[in-house]
């Protein structure tokens, strides 16, 4: 009898843990999700795959770190080891390496010393903190998003702009705009686990890693909008 309810006990605590029940919440920044909107449909069927289910929020990258401390957060879509916090795991390998990242001018623009120049930076981003913070720029022309700070670049509110290279598809007129060859920072881009779900970090690497193998994450294949002929091919070729 002891033995029988042993088993059972047994039974329904495995039951408690097992993957179909589980749930996180995925967040995502705000600009990332803007330039590569299939990166969470493919981080959702990843997660599906292992058995979880997923919500997923886009938010201002400084929003969104505030999040994952809180515990609102559970992972995050991706981001780079220069932001630093035991909290973060950084599962596997780099969902994008070397990013560039740094300085947008206009190509008639004259020469500036550019500690002294007006750098334009997107509110609430974590990225441009660091790079403010890492070149010593004091000068800060706040936009309120990635398109709108080309806009102030072209009108001259700023002379250099905080973005990564391939922020450029935020521009109207992209051919106005250089980027600037110094002081370029190549970032690795991880996906990010919190401890809540870190039993699933070699899963998720797993996962993840079939999917770089299989080009899911190239430029080529992840710019543009999800969409059923997007979805048939992912299903065929990228997973």
């Amino acid at each position: 009898m002891l033995s029988k309810l042993f088993f059972t006990l047994f039974f329904l605590l495995s039951g408690l843990g097992a993957n179909s029940s589980e749930f996180t919440k995925l967040c995502i920044a705000s600009d990332v999700d803007e330039v590569v909107p299939k990166l969470r449909f493919i981080l959702s069927d990843i997660y599906n795959d292992i058995g979880i289910k997923v919500s997923v929020r886009a938010l201002p990258s400084a929003r969104m770190i505030k999040d994952f401390r809180s515990g609102d957060c559970d992972s995050i879509a991706i981001l780079s080891k220069v932001i630093e916090g035991d909290e973060f795991i950084f599962v596997g390998d780099p969902v994008f390496g070397q990013l560039p990242y740094g300085l947008w001018k206009r190509k008639d623009s004259h020469p500036v010393d550019i500690k002294k120049a007006k750098i334009i930076r997107t509110r609430g981003n974590i990225y441009a903190d660091y790079y403010m913070a890492k070149f010593g720029y004091k000068n800060a022309v706040e936009s309120i998003d990635i398109p709108n700070g080309f806009t102030l670049l072209e009108k001259g509110r700023g002379d250099f702009l905080i973005a990564a290279q391939t922020s450029i598809i935020f521009a109207k007129d992209k051919d106005k705009f250089v980027f600037v060859e110094d002081n370029v920072e190549k970032l690795d881009l991880y996906h990010v686990i919190g401890r809540k779900i870190s039993r699933y970090e070699k899963s998720l690497a797993v996962e993840i890693k079939k999917r770089i193998d299989k080009g899911a994450f190239a430029v080529k294949n992840i710019v543009g909008q999800v969409d059923d002929n997007y979805i048939e091919y992912y299903r065929n070729n990228l997973k």
